[in-house]
């Protein structure tokens, strides 16, 4: 996102944009990729279960997880607030957990497919809250 760092087309490999194209290596495995960050660019973000892992983009270790409420997943990232959000399919609440301090917040929201962006919830529809 930065121009710094390359994901390959199939999520797994990670190269680093300087003088060349030096190869880094594979993100770690279970998991998904969710997003590099953009206030941190020594960070990965990764989802997997109830899970969220940071990774190192300098060596793909994993510097630390945050444990996500059962069933829920993480689906967007917000780089301003540093909070991710959190939902579950058929649930009425929408969690948004800060991953420097794990400070949580809850909100009813009926939709799974919200994003946060700059403090606002928006969702597919285009119906948005300000929420931090």
């Amino acid at each position: 996102d930065d121009g710094k760092f390359c994901l390959s087309p199939y999520g797994r490999s990670i190269s680093r944009l300087e003088n060349g194209v030096p190869y880094i290596g594979t993100l770690p495995s279970p998991g998904h990729f969710l997003c590099f960050r953009h206030d941190n660019d020594n960070e990965i973000l990764m989802t997997w279960n109830e899970m969220i892992n940071i990774v190192s983009s300098d060596d793909l270790a994993i510097i630390r997880t945050i444990t996500l409420p059962s069933g829920y997943k993480a689906v967007s990232y917000d780089p301003v607030t540093h909070y991710a959000v959190c939902t579950k399919p058929d649930s009425e609440l929408l969690y948004l957990i800060n991953i420097d301090n794990n400070h949580t917040k809850t909100f009813a929201a009926i939709s799974s497919e919200w994003t946060l962006v700059n403090g606002y919830l928006i969702d597919y529809a285009g119906q948005y809250m300000k929420v931090l």
